[in-house]
């Protein structure tokens, strides 16, 4: 007997709908446990503007930053629409736009490099412009700490020049299993809005930050 026929296995279809017995996926009997996205399986990081500019492989890992300490981030994007209607007719036709998308990023402060001074470490000696290096990059045991003791962590003036210059930001998705399910490339980010808050009932200092962004591109991965 097939995985498919037994009873409480099958995936749904429109012959066999049985909403007590079946998923509408295919369940294999539980394994599917451990296939699904979660936050600690996701990898964020910051590089280059542009994907044509980080390459691959061991380039790949020495041009991207991870976003450390980061408990939440939302990626948006809406598309222009007009909606036309026709004298004669209750049926309407859309026409299609431009695309526009934000990025939100929220990260506690911490004694450590802020998200602004992480963001532009993802673009040091990439135009040419005078920035100070030090972060270490993905596959460093010193991930999300800065190499130069004597460099400042908190960059807090959206106004310097150093933030008029793009970024991009990786998102490598796997499951707990270790198996790759995908991951994108967010090109041209620039900051939009920076804030943080502080409260005397909140545990912690927060930054949130807002970015606006030219394009998604699909970064292949494999297993």
């Amino acid at each position: 007997m097939a995985v498919q026929d037994r009873p409480g296995y099958g995936k749904s279809t429109l012959a066999n709908w049985r909403f007590r017995q079946f998923h509408l996926a295919l369940d294999r009997g539980g394994k599917n446990q451990g296939t699904f996205m979660t936050p600690e399986s996701t990898l964020i990081a910051a590089g280059p503007a542009r994907l044509s500019d980080v390459g691959g492989g061991s380039a790949l890992s020495g041009l991207l930053v991870p976003v450390a300490v980061c408990d939440n981030v939302a990626v948006n994007q809406n598309k222009m629409l007009q909606q036309i209607f026709e004298i004669g007719s209750r049926r309407s036709y859309f026409v299609g736009g431009h695309t526009t998308g934000t990025v939100s990023l929220s990260r506690p402060m911490f004694n450590g490099p802020s998200v602004l001074r992480l963001l532009t470490a993802a673009t040091a000696d990439y135009d040419g412009l005078d920035n100070p290096a030090g972060l270490a990059t993905i596959g460093s045991d010193q991930a999300g700490k800065t190499l130069n003791e004597g460099q400042a962590e908190l960059y807090i003036n959206l106004q310097a020049e150093i933030f008029d210059r793009p970024l991009g930001m990786l998102f490598y998705m796997i499951d707990q299993r270790n198996v790759p399910y995908g991951a994108m490339y967010v090109e041209d980010c620039n900051v939009q809005a920076h804030a943080f808050n502080i409260a005397a009932q909140a545990m912690t200092v927060v930054e949130n930050l807002s970015l606006m962004f030219d394009r998604i591109l699909p970064v292949a991965v494999t297993e």
